[in-house]
């Protein structure tokens, strides 16, 4: 649209949102914000209001006017240097998914579960199945 050095403000609605059309796997956990985001500014940063780069914004929900998501900056911190050395982002997938189960929830439950990882599901063909989890 050529409209050049402008600036949006919004707030934060969420963190460590997952888009629901993406498996956990391959979305960083994302910021939720109602800043106006329109084609060719994703990529630009999210700041907060003292001006620090919180995130840098990825993209919009087509279903859902005025959504937009932005990468949290720890989580480009983190692959940076893989970025810089491998020109991609190599994360670590063990395909399944699972939730830790504490003791105060095996108390309230009054199940027969022990303290630990709990796995849900495997995800078929993914390196858990393929070691026979």
């Amino acid at each position: 649209m050529g409209l050049n050095q402008t600036v949006s403000r919004g707030i934060v609605s969420a963190t460590d949102r997952y888009v629901s059309s993406a498996e956990p796997r391959e979305s960083p956990p994302l910021i939720q914000t109602d800043a106006a985001v329109n084609p060719g500014n994703s990529g630009g940063p999210l700041v907060n209001r003292c001006g620090e780069v919180i995130g840098l914004i990825t993209g919009l929900l087509s279903e859902a006017k005025g959504i937009a998501f932005a990468v949290p900056v720890s989580v480009i911190t983190t692959f940076l240097p893989s970025l810089l050395k491998e020109g991609r982002v190599i994360r670590p997938w063990l395909g399944f998914y699972g939730q830790f189960v504490p003791s105060a929830l095996i108390e309230l439950l009054r199940i027969p579960l022990v303290e630990g990882l709990m796995v849900e599901a495997v995800v078929a063909g993914g390196p858990a199945e393929r070691a026979g989890l």
